[in-house]
């Protein structure tokens, strides 16, 4: 099944709204109570009724909510509907439901509205897997318990909370199938495994300490942000293939857990899962915003509106509406836009080296024209990368700065590692964008006069002492340098080489060779 069109008339803020979703990902962006909820709660109405008379819109006597659907499966519908579905659609057929309200007397009716313009009365599609068409993943998921029953009943049931979630959790780790990627997917996200373990009512689940002591630590006492993220990936689990509606998949979420939570949305999409999320999480929209086929909605509250309208427009595919997409949730794209390269360095030290002496002595045309960026070591250059990556394509719809960005690591066996993994994850790239230098660690490039102080930074085995060391060593570095501009030119001419050679080659595939 795959919901293709939403229409709205009348419905609380909406007179009308008309969302074409993407088979794919669906981005519906706007503020805090601009109606996000009500687009989510209209679509789920096919499965699930959340909006009644009391929904019509102030002032109007009858409200509508329009759903249209395609490529579906007549067995997907009651009993009662399958012969009408199967005698009048082909692969290419669009079915409607329509539920139209009044206010007075309060009245609902929905039909279900067939190519051959035959019509039939309608409820809903099955609330229980796997016969359901949608999973429902609102904001009402917060709930203050979570009940312990873990029957069948309990653990396929559909709804837009938290209150089954530890009979769907045992139902993964009870499973052969399910078990392995759900363990993963709990160790990339949050770091640790989730189980489940006999209770007074039936089971609970969280973190298992001790279990010979029976010692656990359930999801209740976690942060809401563990329960957030277990309850999509049992979804995502259990429910593969279907239509998710997920509300403000950003809460609660620490922004390197909430890229891995997009990275297996991601995947799920490529098995065929289709995707409407709202969202006012810049993060959120530029990872799945460049997604081939994502559509973007951003809804806007009509200003001194009485009662409070609001308004629904698709976010044209250009360059310009998506930059202004993302400032508006806070996101600059003020620096980025000034340039037309990008070096990610491993750390800060080598950055300011790069930035503030090497590319102005050495390489003047791409002073101010190439952006320097520094990670916060090996296991943060491929994060920093891939998110550069997905914001360029996000705005630019196409990936216009392939190759027009270089990574560089140190030359240790973390650098190298890192360095690998980009180079295979963007194998359409050349190899030479991601470049482990020859040397261990960046403070070998500094001026000969400073080699035994490097050394003696580079030995000390204790991470924060390091650090420091590192960093007050490139300090003195730069005052040296400063002192002696014609000096520190020559020193860094020599003991820099190999990098200035790197930068060059940049310049020349960026501006053209320097004379």
């Amino acid at each position: 099944m795959r919901f293709s069109r939403l229409q709205l008339t009348n419905i609380r803020s909406f007179q009308s709204a008309d969302l074409e979703l993407s088979p794919k990902v669906t981005l519906v962006v706007g503020e805090n109570n601009s109606g996000k909820s009500t687009l989510l709660q209209s679509l789920l109405s096919v499965q699930q009724p959340m909006i009644g008379p009391e929904s019509i819109r102030y002032g109007f006597p009858t409200g509508k909510i329009r759903v249209e659907m395609a490529k579906f499966e007549e067995l997907q519908f009651h009993a009662s509907l399958r012969d009408a579905v199967r005698n009048t659609t082909n692969a290419d057929s669009i079915v409607a439901m329509e539920t139209e309200f009044q206010r007075q007397p309060p009245v609902s009716q929905a039909l279900l509205l067939l190519p051959n313009r035959s019509t039939n009365q309608w409820a809903h599609f099955p609330n229980e897997q796997p016969s359901n068409v949608l999973v429902p993943y609102l904001s009402s998921r917060r709930v203050g318990s979570m009940m312990e029953n873990v029957g069948a009943q309990f653990a396929y049931a559909v709804n837009t909370g938290h209150l089954h979630i530890y009979a769907k959790i045992d139902a993964c780790v009870s499973s052969r199938e399910l078990r392995e990627p759900f363990v993963a997917a709990c160790r990339e996200v949050l770091g640790f495994e989730v189980t489940t373990w006999n209770s007074a009512n039936g089971k609970m689940a969280g973190l298992e300490v001790n279990a010979r002591r029976r010692e656990h630590i359930p999801l209740t006492q976690m942060g809401s942000g563990v329960a957030h993220v277990v309850g999509l990936i049992v979804e995502l689990l259990m429910a593969d293939g279907k239509t998710y509606l997920v509300e403000e998949l950003e809460n609660d979420l620490h922004p390197a857990a909430l890229r891995i939570l997009l990275q297996l949305v991601e995947r799920s999409v490529a098995n065929g899962s289709q995707f409407v999320i709202s969202t006012h999480s810049n993060h959120v929209v530029r990872y799945l915003g460049s997604v081939p086929e994502t559509r973007i909605y951003q809804i806007e509250r009509i200003k001194d509106s009485m009662p409070p309208e609001s308004r629904l427009s698709a976010v044209a595919n250009e360059p310009i509406a998506r930059r202004e997409l993302l400032n508006s949730l806070g996101y600059e794209l003020m620096d980025y836009d000034l340039f037309g390269a990008w070096l990610i360095l491993e750390e800060s030290s080598a950055e300011v080296i790069v930035r503030e002496y090497l590319i102005p002595w050495f390489t003047p045309n791409l002073n101010g024209r190439i952006r320097t960026i520094a990670a916060n070591g090996a296991d943060d250059v491929e994060p920093r990368f891939v998110d550069l990556h997905r914001l360029m394509t996000f705005v630019h719809l196409e990936p216009i700065y392939k190759n027009r960005a270089w990574v560089w690591c140190d030359g240790d066996d973390a650098g190298r590692a890192s360095i690998a993994k980009l180079q295979e994850s963007f194998k359409i790239w050349s190899k030479e964008h991601f470049i482990a230098l020859e040397s261990d660690d960046f403070e070998n490039y500094y001026p000969r006069a400073f080699a035994a102080d490097a050394a003696q930074a580079l030995d000390i085995t204790d991470v924060q002492k390091k650090r420091a060391a590192k960093a007050e060593l490139c300090n003195r570095v730069k005052a040296w340098l400063d002192a002696d501009v014609e000096r520190g030119k020559a020193a860094l001419a020599e003991s820099a080489a190999s990098i200035i050679g790197r930068l060059k080659e940049i310049a020349a595939i960026v501006y053209g060779p320097i004379r």
